[in-house]
């Protein structure tokens, strides 16, 4: 057997040799600075200097929706240091593989049979409402951008597919967290914001599945074989449960040892995760369904789950994000900017309204200024992670055309909600100027 050391030494020497070498910094600088770049954004997010910042909301939403990575990814990416092109993401694919399927687990956690059926009737139908919404405004802006791409490139039906389905998926539900609205917390509020949660858990949970679903049937070529369905469900069914089941059994016996249940889940998500890429399944729709597994089996130790899940969750979060603004491509220009604002307004424009008749329908109304009202703008961070699960199954134009789509309106629409609190506040305290010259 070789040494330890051997096989790290050959490992550094594939990654650099899978780097190309036209550069003028050498393929291992790249790497480390690249590495040291996020790790160094990982670390100061923890910093006094930081949670100092996050009081600023602007500065809060765009931690909360994890933009600040996203522009980090930006800033070492092509368009900017180009301490990462596409070699270097080739190279470090299997992490990005297995941070899909990390997040996967973690939304197919919440599929707990006794959690859905706690979940109140009032936000299974904001649920339903939204969906209904977000699908037909996803389907309209895909049309707008698939046309603007298919004027650029050709684009086969599979290729269609999947960005439309991409562009839905992002468009469901909204960020979770509240805190960074800064809402004042009374009894009411307190009430809608956890049925605020609870009701964006159903939207991701049904964002996954479509998004992955519809992959199904798409080989790496964008071509669309309807043959390919039953095996992969049939592969993808019998991989959650045997993942799911062997977890079980195994988080039985470490159930008192925080890291060993960290080594177990890793386990899951690596084996689930990897057999999902191989076979052109998405991670995210692999990692949900054996999350479900896990989460449903009798007597599963899921107590002390929530705090090792945590512990993985921000790293995983921060390597997808930076990856998507890594793999941003704005060949479209200006076409791919209206595109990005459309999907935004319409979130503005439709969530609101459904947010309040589903409220006043269930006798929950909240006051007119509170910035809770405004929580369902913001667009979900699961919409990432879908569009760069979409790239890694076809790295195409389009797919990354619709990625930057994607980030580009959950930008605007993580900064709306403070922005639109700011100009209230600027109007109210003029119209109090007004009141006391008259």
């Amino acid at each position: 057997m070789a040494p330890a050391g051997d096989a790290t030494g050959d490992l550094v020497t594939a990654l650099v040799e899978s780097v190309p070498q036209q550069h003028f910094l050498p393929p291992l600088a790249r790497i480390l600075l690249a590495v040291l770049a996020l790790a160094g954004l990982a670390i100061a997010a923890g910093t006094p200097i930081s949670r100092r910042l996050h009081r600023h909301r602007a500065v809060a939403a765009l931690a909360a929706g994890g933009w600040l990575a996203v522009i980090a990814g930006v800033a070492i990416g092509p368009g900017g240091l180009d301490l990462v092109d596409d070699g270097i993401v080739a190279a470090v694919r299997p992490l990005v593989i297995v941070a899909l399927g990390w997040v996967g687990l973690i939304v197919g956690l919440q599929a707990r049979r006794r959690l859905l059926a706690a979940v109140p009737s009032v936000a299974w139908r904001w649920t339903s409402l939204d969906a209904a919404a977000s699908i037909l405004a996803g389907l309209l802006v895909a049309a707008a951008l698939l046309w603007a791409i298919d004027r650029r490139e050709p684009l086969p039906l599979g290729g269609a597919i999947l960005a439309a389905s991409v562009l839905v998926a992002a468009n469901l539900g909204w960020a979770p967290e509240t805190r960074s609205l800064r809402v004042e917390l009374s009894d009411r509020t307190r009430r809608v914001a956890v049925l605020a949660s609870a009701a964006a858990g159903l939207s991701s949970i049904a964002a996954v599945i479509l998004s992955g679903v519809v992959a199904l049937p798409l080989d790496a070529g964008g071509a669309v074989e309807v043959g390919l369905i039953a095996p992969r469900t049939l592969l993808l069914v019998a991989t959650a449960l045997v993942a799911g089941i062997g977890t079980r059994f195994l988080l039985g016996q470490v159930e008192r040892s925080s890291p060993q249940m960290l080594v177990v889940l890793v386990g899951l998500v690596c084996l689930v995760a990897g057999i999902a890429d191989a076979t052109g399944i998405s991670p995210l729709l692999s990692g949900l369904l054996a999350g479900a597994v896990l989460a449903n089996l009798p007597g599963a130790p899921l107590r002390n789950l929530e705090d090792v899940i945590r512990r993985g969750e921000h790293a995983g979060a921060i390597l997808l994000q930076a990856t998507a603004g890594t793999l941003l491509d704005v060949r479209l220009g200006g076409a791919i900017l209206v595109v990005a604002v459309v999907l935004a307004a319409s979130r503005a424009t439709t969530k609101p309204p459904i947010m309040r008749r589903v409220l006043v329908g269930a006798g929950e109304e909240l006051p007119s200024r509170t910035p809770l009202r405004l929580a369902g703008i913001r667009q979900a961070p699961i919409a990432v992670a879908i569009a760069v699960a979409a790239v890694l199954a076809d790295d195409s134009f389009a797919s990354r055309a619709t990625l930057t789509a994607v980030v580009l309106a959950g930008l605007l629409s993580s900064l709306l909600p403070p922005l639109r609190s700011w100009w209230l506040r600027r109007r109210d305290g003029a119209d109090r100027l007004v009141g006391a010259a008259a």
